[in-house]
């Protein structure tokens, strides 16, 4: 405890990254992953950007997976899938809230 080299470089880089994330947005923003092709990886992006956005700026994130082929976000993150984008196009006159 005697001699504190400071954080390292990793650290400094981590915490310029959470610096620039936690800017503050004057708007609205929307984010796509998109690829043409299947199983390389965009579920799993939009998952990870999502809770990446969620955790470090404390906002309030969606993220829709709008592709219905070889399983869906909500599977992958709760296992279950009971409402889809369909229920909440047919409902979104009715939706008020989060």
């Amino acid at each position: 405890g005697l001699v504190n080299p400071g954080p390292s470089e990793l650290e400094r880089t981590r915490r310029q990254l959470v610096h620039r994330l936690r800017r503050p947005l004057t708007a609205t923003h929307r984010i796509a992953v998109t690829s043409i092709k299947g199983g390389v990886g965009k579920t799993t992006v939009a998952t990870c950007l999502g809770l990446a956005l969620a955790e470090h700026r404390g906002d309030r994130v969606v993220v829709l997976d709008a592709n219905p082929d070889a399983g869906t976000l909500a599977d992958r993150l709760t296992g279950e899938s009971s409402v889809t984008v369909r229920e909440l196009l047919r409902d979104i006159d009715r939706i008020h809230s989060w």
